[in-house]
């Protein structure tokens, strides 16, 4: 199973495509989501080396270009090694936006950011982050 989520964080102008990924890891699907964004061959090829080779199933790629970024979060056995990727790629997300923008790491604005992100993707990751909801993914 593969669940995407896109959303828009508005007061940033930056676009996010979120991959969660349950049972495989569609490689070539998400490198095709990568050229539709505009990344570089080579930050493409960088992430499908991330994704295939070693323990690292989770990525977050973005383009400043095109106000935009990937996270792509692998299969994970429980709930606990689920909210580590997922904080430590929302972490990521966050960084790159706070970078293009200017915020301050220490401002409200870049807590705002943060709490905006967690907001918008917690309606899927809530599914990955609960014992029961794991184990009714179909």
């Amino acid at each position: 199973m593969l669940l995407c989520q896109e959303f828009y964080l508005e007061n940033w102008d930056w676009f996010v495509r979120v991959f969660y990924v349950v049972d495989y890891l569609p490689i070539e699907y998400i490198e095709i989501q990568l050229e539709k964004l505009n990344f570089s061959k080579s930050d493409i090829s960088l992430a499908v080396d991330n994704l295939t080779n070693g323990d690292n199933k989770a990525i977050t790629f973005s383009n400043s270009k095109s106000r935009s970024s990937v996270i792509v979060i692998g299969k994970t056995s429980n709930p606990e090694e689920f909210s580590n990727s997922y904080d430590h790629e929302k972490f990521h997300l966050a960084m790159h936006i706070a970078k293009e923008n200017n915020i301050d790491p220490y401002s409200e604005e870049l807590a705002y950011l943060i709490g905006e992100i967690g907001f918008n993707t917690f309606k899927v990751a809530r599914r990955f982050l609960c014992e029961h909801c794991r184990e009714n993914l179909t």
